[in-house]
C-alpha cells in the first residue's frame, strides 16, 4: 500500500463549457432599440435592463408601492419565477412563484433615472385607461392581480427583435449591456456593482 495519492496532484481534466452569452450592445444598438421601443410594451422593460441592469424576475416583481419620485429611489425587494407543476392527473402547468431575490445583495435601491421615471408615468396611464392600475399593484400588469408572466416578456422581447432587424442577445445580457455602457461612460465599479445586485465587486 502506498500513503499517499500520487493523482491528487494532477489537474482535474475540465472540458470546455459552452455558453449562452452573448456580446453585449454597443451604446448605438442600445440607443437604437430604445427608440424604437418608445411608447410600446417593451419601452419600459428595456429601460429597466439597459439603464439598471435588472434581472427579468426582478422587473416583473415590481410595484408601484417600490417606487418613489419624490426622492427617484427603486427598491428591489423580490423576484418572480415560473415553474412547472403537475396536477394529481400528471398533467403539467407554469406557474409564477414570487421569492427574495438572487443574493442579499440583490436586495437594494436603485437612483431612477429621467428617462425611467418619465417612462413609468406613461405606464401608470396606460394602465389607468385600461383599468389595471392599483397603487399597490404591479408595474407591469397583465391583470389588475396578475404580473406579465416571464415566458411571454421573453416572447415579445424576441419578436421585437426580429421585427426590427436588431441583433439578438438574449434579455439577461441587457445586464452586461448596462455594464459595460456603465464603464465607458465612467461610472465607478463599485456603483455598477451594486447597481446590477452583484455580491462582489
Amino acid at each position: 500500500e502506498i500513503a499517499v495519492d500520487p493523482a491528487k496532484d494532477i489537474p482535474r481534466l475540465k472540458f470546455p463549457q459552452s455558453t449562452l452569452v452573448q456580446k453585449p450592445w454597443t451604446k448605438e444598438e442600445a440607443q437604437g432599440a430604445l427608440h424604437l421601443a418608445k411608447e410600446t410594451e417593451l419601452e419600459l422593460p428595456l429601460l429597466f435592463g439597459i439603464h439598471l441592469g435588472l434581472r427579468m424576475g426582478e422587473l416583473l416583481a415590481l410595484k408601484w408601492s417600490d417606487i418613489n419620485l419624490e426622492t427617484g429611489l427603486l427598491t428591489i425587494q423580490r423576484s418572480i419565477r415560473e415553474i412547472r407543476q403537475f396536477d394529481s392527473k400528471g398533467n403539467s402547468h407554469f406557474v409564477l412563484v414570487e421569492s427574495t431575490p438572487k443574493t442579499e445583495a440583490s436586495i437594494r435601491d436603485v437612483a431612477l433615472t429621467y428617462g425611467l421615471q418619465s417612462a413609468l408615468l406613461s405606464q401608470r396611464e396606460r394602465l389607468q385607461n385600461r383599468g389595471l392600475f392599483r397603487p399597490d399593484g404591479w408595474i407591469h400588469a397583465a391583470k389588475s392581480d396578475y404580473p406579465i408572466r416571464p415566458n411571454r416578456l421573453a416572447k415579445i422581447y424576441t419578436k421585437f427583435l426580429k421585427q426590427h432587424g436588431i441583433r439578438h442577445i438574449r434579455f439577461h445580457d441587457l445586464r452586461h449591456t448596462a455594464a459595460v455602457l456603465g464603464i465607458a461612460a465612467g461610472v465607478r465599479i463599485e456603483a455598477i456593482s451594486q447597481t446590477l445586485g452583484h455580491s462582489r465587486i
